[in-house]
């Protein structure tokens, strides 16, 4: 396996407020580069007069997020003892899902992370967070995410919006077909290929059927087998 393979899409940043905006020197946490595995595995969200903590965990155990203190100011680091303090109850994310849409309300008041939030994942799964003070809730966004893009932070500035949601382009997540190996890594679309050569020479299975059992592994399960399988099985 070479180092090319293990090496993660590069990040990028969907700016909701539209413009490279003066906000942008008055971001309270900076986006980190993308998770080795960019598959959400778990998602804490605190809720105190409005969001106070919001945080990623993906599947290789990095965390991605911010956590405020009682001064609404950054707390250092993404700690369990962090998190646990003013953080909520962990959610579990069902594996290889991932999120479609990020939608909810900047604050018109406060020092918070923003009035609301609703995350809608590619199965249906929808998570909802609210503030209890329905008239701090300013305007509202909302914003798409394609399916070639994974969700791997948002950024928020210190008056209670929402400044930017970091995204990495890939099809690693996405299950393998004929049409979408192309855009795989070259290395993957090799082993693919060994993969096929060796159901062709047991001259049972037809092309179509090959690529039908193909379609239930995605790129990050041919690089990172061992890995996800424990993942996928809980352990």
């Amino acid at each position: 396996m070479t180092s090319e393979e293990h090496k993660p899409p590069s990040s990028e940043m969907i700016n909701p407020l539209g413009s490279e905006s003066d906000t942008q020197e008055e971001a309270i946490i900076e986006a980190l580069g993308p998770p080795e595995l960019p598959l959400l595995r778990r998602i804490n969200v605190g809720i105190d007069q409005a969001i106070r903590s919001l945080v990623f965990e993906f599947v290789d155990g990095s965390r991605r997020g911010l956590c405020l203190n009682n001064n609404n100011e950054p707390l250092v680091g993404l700690s369990d003892e962090n998190i646990s303090n003013v953080g909520g109850d962990w959610v579990d994310i069902d594996y290889g899902d991932f999120i479609i849409s990020v939608s909810g309300n900047h604050l018109n008041q406060g020092r918070f992370l923003c009035h609301s939030i609703l995350l809608s994942f590619r199965s249906g799964r929808v998570l909802s967070f609210e503030s209890h003070h329905k008239h701090w809730s300013g305007e509202s966004f909302h914003f798409e995410i394609a399916d070639t893009k994974l969700v791997t932070n948002l950024v928020f500035v210190a008056n209670g919006m929402l400044q930017g949601i970091g995204v990495i382009t890939t099809t690693m997540h996405l299950p393998i077909s004929i049409d979408s190996v192309s855009q795989l890594p070259r290395q993957i679309q090799n082993r693919l290929r060994l993969i096929l050569m060796a159901f062709n020479m047991t001259n049972t299975l037809p092309l179509a059927v090959s690529w039908r059992i193909l379609s239930f592994l995605n790129g990050f399960q041919i690089v990172h087998g061992d890995e996800l399988a424990g993942i996928r099985n809980g352990e």
